[in-house]
């Protein structure tokens, strides 16, 4: 259960930032209203998000496919998504958000509990159908 939770957290991160990527590519920094970067730097900082929303595709079809290699991917993207908030948040708003700095980390604090627990069921061994 805690690997289709995680599963399910990832591909919302994907959604929000994969859309988020989207929008900086197609407007450049004019979609968060920054004059801080140019629209190449803008577009930049797009690909990034749409990136970390392609892995955490990746890392939640692995874990439930019940693979390992989905939790080291979530664990993975789970960390450059902070890491990717904070340089966006920085670059765009010249610093990052309060707000959202702490909900990425709530957010990957708790994905990254759920990987481990799954992991540590071996609820990610794909040779054992029960699971926990």
């Amino acid at each position: 259960m805690t690997r289709i939770l995680a599963a399910v957290l990832l591909l919302l991160l994907a959604v929000v930032r994969a859309a988020g990527g989207v929008v900086l590519i197609l407007r450049g920094p004019a979609a968060v209203d920054s004059d801080l970067v140019g629209p190449g730097i803008g577009r930049v900082l797009g690909l990034g998000l749409l990136a970390v929303g392609v892995l955490a595709i990746a890392a939640a079809v692995g874990l439930l496919r019940r693979r390992r290699w989905g939790g080291a991917v979530a664990i993975a993207t789970t960390l450059l998504f902070v890491i990717d908030g904070a340089i966006n948040g920085y670059l765009l708003l010249g610093r990052p958000g309060a707000g959202g700095t702490v909900a990425n980390l709530i957010a990957a604090v708790g994905i990254v509990a759920l990987v481990l627990l799954a992991r540590r069921s071996g609820d990610l061994d794909a040779s054992n159908p029960q699971g926990s």
